[in-house]
């Protein structure tokens, strides 16, 4: 027992220097005592102190604190050294094996950028290594961290105001479908039509937008901004705008329309026909461009005679208004003017006619107002073809008349010769009556014409309608003669004592007619023999045959009477000849001869006769 209690109590002496022996080491830079982590503390191996990191990206900073070395600084062996470990939420921790964190990291080295495999929620602690020794550091976390393997977009270029625009600065908000960064002037582009331009752009704004500025606008078209991708635009996580690549990430924006140049009145325009007679007049009024902010007080209704107008509404929109005015009355002209005060404005803001009042006026143009109905200046009855049948009415009005051939509204009483109304036509201020049928008669007698009102009868211009009482013409028909005759003595072609020659006339002849005319006739040296017989005849009749006088006679004058018969339509001229036997042809050959009516012969009216008349006899 006593060899044996020896022999323990040597084992445990080797031990206990074996351990003394493996312990001098530590023992020389440690303060602490023991072996391995378990035996290491915080007096002697001071676990470092973890900062929370934030949310990453991408990627996470993991930064913890630094000791001073144990031993002397020239010793290698003397150096501590880190390792950085992490979990997943609801996981247990192990050491980071990738990326920036993995491995030992050096004495003097606080920090390391981790990259987790996945997005999640991670915590993070430091573990302190010194020889076998270790302490660990208090859990640092949770940390949210995000894998962002997807490329930032530009989501829209949006105009920041109103288009069309006459501002000297517009802008657009550029949004993208993340924070980014390194946006900046060089990424935009101006587009313009026209001659709108712009000056270089600035930018501001971070995140997920930016606002880009052109602080010199000019001209008159459209200006647009685009994004020209060229990678130096990236989101949080690194990924470049669009993907890897430039251009891949260009965005077209939206564009302004710019419109520097006033608008103008095209112009001012009647609705209706003129000259007018209704109670509403309306006027069409054009701009050059779309504008706003039109009404009745822009405008003026301008007049002459006592031709006016209520005050005028306005409706329209955009190029085009109506302006009306309700009540219209008088007669006279009524124009519409527009009166520019700087309330008009196209879509863009510029003032009508450019800054300033009455720049932009504008005369419209005139109706003529007319509510009085024509009125019935002069009628007259005609024979337009002289042969003894009135043909036609003419009644003249005060002014010009509508187009019409309505015969329906006339109204004829007593007619000369019992004839009938068969058209109307109608040209500036009269309307012309066609008589038909009918037998010879031109005196006016008991005949009158009545015009009644009619809605399709005579109108003027304006549309306003004539009528009339029953009203006798002017007698503006001459007396036409209608028959010739006569009478023969002993011998036919002969003038003889007692011969007569007849002309009957369409109404009755009241003056010119001579007592006591001289029958002549004459042959002269070539052609036919003639017959005058002054203030019966006109001037010289030819008598169709050169034999009525005997050789060498070439003119003989014999005397003669007149008289009316017939109620004074007919003239008769009787011949007295005693010496006709000794000095004239005893058979003129003549078979007829073209009667035409002295100018002195006159109707009741003063109107010289007219017309002729061919008889199929010889003369006396």
């Amino acid at each position: 027992m006593a060899r044996g209690g020896c022999r323990r109590r040597r084992a445990t002496l080797v031990l206990i220097l074996a351990l003394a022996a493996s312990a001098v080491g530590a023992w020389a830079f440690w303060s602490a005592h023991g072996t391995g982590s378990n035996s290491a503390v915080s007096g002697s191996l001071a676990a470092a102190a973890i900062a929370a990191p934030g949310s990453g990206i991408n990627s996470v900073t993991v930064t913890w604190s630094q000791q001073a070395a144990l031993a002397p600084a020239s010793s290698s062996s003397s150096a501590i050294t880190y390792s950085v470990e992490r979990k997943l939420a609801g996981g247990s921790f192990a050491a980071v094996s990738t990326g920036g964190c993995s491995g030992a990291k050096a004495q003097g080295t606080t920090s390391c950028l981790d990259a987790p495999p996945a997005t999640g929620t991670y915590s993070y602690r430091a573990v302190a290594t010194y020889h076998t020794w270790t302490a660990t550091s208090a859990e640092a976390g949770p940390v949210s961290f995000l894998l962002d393997t997807v490329p930032p977009a530009v989501v829209s270029i949006g105009r920041v105001g109103a288009s069309p625009t006459n501002a000297g600065s517009v802008s657009w908000t550029v949004a993208f479908s993340e924070a980014v960064t390194g946006v900046d002037s060089g990424d935009f582009v101006l587009v313009h039509t026209g001659s709108a331009a712009g000056s270089a752009v600035s930018v501001s704004g971070s995140g997920a937008s930016y606002t880009v500025t052109s602080a010199t606008v000019t001209g008159d078209g459209t200006l647009g901004l685009n994004l020209v991708d060229d990678d130096r635009i990236k989101d949080l996580g690194g990924n470049s705008l669009g993907g890897t690549g430039a251009g891949n990430g260009s965005l077209t924006g939206q564009t302004f329309t710019i419109d520097h140049t006033p608008p103008t009145v095209a112009s001012i325009g009647r609705v209706g026909p003129t000259p007018t007679n209704l109670g509403s007049l309306s006027w069409t009024v054009t701009f050059s461009e779309a504008v706003t902010g039109v009404d009745s007080g822009d405008f003026v209704l301008v007049h002459t005679g006592s031709a006016a107008g209520s005050t005028v509404s306005v409706s329209g929109s955009g190029t085009t208004y109506t302006v009306t005015s309700a009540t219209v009355t008088g007669d006279g002209t009524l124009g519409l003017n527009l009166v520019d005060d700087d309330t008009i404005k196209d879509l863009a803001g510029n003032s009508l006619g450019g800054a300033g009042a009455g720049n932009g006026s504008f005369t419209g143009q005139a109706y003529t107002i007319d509510h009085t109905a024509p009125a019935l200046v002069s009628m007259s009855m005609l024979d337009t073809d002289h042969n003894g049948k009135v043909d036609q009415v003419t009644a003249t009005f005060n002014e010009t008349l509508a187009s019409s051939t309505n015969t329906s509204q006339w109204t004829l009483v007593s007619p000369p010769g019992a004839v009938t109304l068969a058209s109307v036509s109608t040209s500036a201020t009269v309307a012309t009556l066609t008589l038909t049928g009918g037998s010879a008669n031109t005196a006016v007698g008991s005949f009158t014409l009545a015009l009644a009102a009619n809605a399709a009868g005579i109108r003027d211009a304006a549309g306003n309608q004539a009528s009339f009482a029953a009203t006798a013409p002017t007698d503006d028909a001459p007396p036409v003669p209608v028959s010739v005759t006569d009478t023969s003595g002993s011998f036919d072609g002969l003038l003889q004592a007692g011969d007569t020659i007849s002309a009957t006339f369409s109404e009755p002849i009241a003056s010119g007619l001579p007592s006591s005319p001289a029958i002549t006739e004459s042959r002269p040296a070539t052609g036919n023999a003639t017959l005058t017989i002054p203030g019966f005849a006109l001037g010289s009749l030819d008598m169709m045959s050169a034999d009525y006088l005997l050789l060498p006679l070439t003119s003989v004058t014999f005397s003669g009477t007149s008289a009316l018969s017939n109620a004074n339509k007919t003239i008769t001229i009787t011949g007295s000849c005693g010496l006709c036997l000794n000095l004239v042809n005893s058979t003129g050959s003549g078979t007829g001869m073209v009667y035409v009516p002295a100018t002195t012969l006159l109707d009741s009216a003063g109107n010289a006769a007219t017309g002729s008349f061919t008889t199929n006899f010889r003369i006396f």
